[in-house]
């Protein structure tokens, strides 16, 4: 499955938006990358997580406090934000065809 986030609870189609000199674009996420996801589009956050790269030294650095697998950060003045903002997350069809590009994770499409 993919799926599209937005603090708009009422998105009845999806249409591709233009960034920059690239074509229109619907943006999706994979499940596995959905908790990117879970803030306000203008919140700044740093994520990582371990990997079957991380070494044991970095492992015991920046996991020695938490059986957590992923890091997720953000500013102190974005709180009130995040605790206030909801945010809504919309499924797409499995018959959607979607041009797949990582980057390393973003799913777009070029639906008409």
């Amino acid at each position: 499955m993919l799926y599209h986030f937005s603090d708009d609870p009422d998105i009845k189609v999806f249409s591709p938006r233009r960034i920059a000199d690239n074509p229109p674009l619907v943006w999706c996420i994979d499940e596995e990358h959905c908790v990117n996801y879970f803030f306000p589009r203008q919140c700044p956050r740093i994520i990582y997580g371990k990997s079957v790269n991380s070494s044991a030294e970095d492992i015991e650095r920046f996991f020695r406090d938490t059986i957590a697998d992923k890091i997720i950060t953000i500013p102190d003045y974005m709180e009130e934000e995040l605790n206030s903002t909801v945010i809504y997350k919309y499924t797409f069809s499995e018959e959607v065809s979607f041009l797949k590009i990582r980057l390393p994770v973003i799913i777009v499409t070029q639906m008409k």
